[in-house]
């Protein structure tokens, strides 16, 4: 029975981070006698610059929050060509009516840049400003 008392049973682990980058580790063990033992050992842990885990958390600070237009019912297929066309003539016409500036009219250039290709509003705004659109 005597060799029973020194066995310990450990029970749990638990690691605490400090500020260096080292963990503590408390060894919690009761013997058959109901005590409590408390070890503690330092274990040092390096922790290397390319760890792929820290890069995608550094990726996550940087992405961007895009906003997309919602659903139009009057352009339900996949397709959305006629949508970029029809919001960037509104934009321009509702200038027109209310004034450049107008803070009603930003809904419709929201729209039209987020689903234009940037091509395709260079390429209108040149012939806006020709004369020969709009």
């Amino acid at each position: 029975m005597d060799s029973d008392k020194n066995n310990k049973i450990n029970i749990s682990d638990v690691q605490n981070k400090d500020e260096d980058n080292t963990h503590d580790t408390y060894l919690t063990s009761i013997d058959n006698t109901g005590e409590k033992i408390i070890q503690k050992r330092k274990i040092t842990i390096t922790v290397d610059e390319d760890d792929p885990c820290l890069k995608r958390d550094k990726d996550e600070k940087k992405r961007v929050k895009s906003v997309f237009p919602g659903e139009d019912p009057r352009f339900q297929q996949q397709n959305q060509t006629l949508r970029c066309w029809l919001m960037y003539h509104d934009f321009y016409r509702c200038e027109r009516i209310l004034g450049e500036g107008s803070d009603v009219c930003t809904w419709f250039k929201q729209v039209f840049t987020s689903i234009c290709p940037n091509d395709w509003i260079r390429r209108w705004d040149e012939l806006r400003v020709e004369g020969k659109l709009i």
